[in-house]
């Protein structure tokens, strides 16, 4: 599981969440998004994050509309 999160640069979490998913266990309600963020997304620092939250708030707005 390590091997795999790592070649995917994600957490082992987020393998272990989609291996259950994908055998159709309920896995919780984590948002796709959420689970594709790598660990080394905490190293961010407080600016980067506001950018990233402030595009993904755009990006919901634009769907809202559609």
């Amino acid at each position: 599981m390590t091997a795999i999160a790592t070649a995917l640069d994600v957490t082992e979490e987020t393998v272990l969440l989609a291996a259950g998913a994908s055998l159709g266990l309920k896995t919780g309600t984590r948002s796709r998004l959420v689970m594709l963020i790598p660990d080394r997304a905490a190293e961010l620092s407080d600016q980067c994050v506001a950018a990233v939250v402030n595009l993904v708030r755009a990006l919901c707005a634009i769907q809202d509309a559609v």
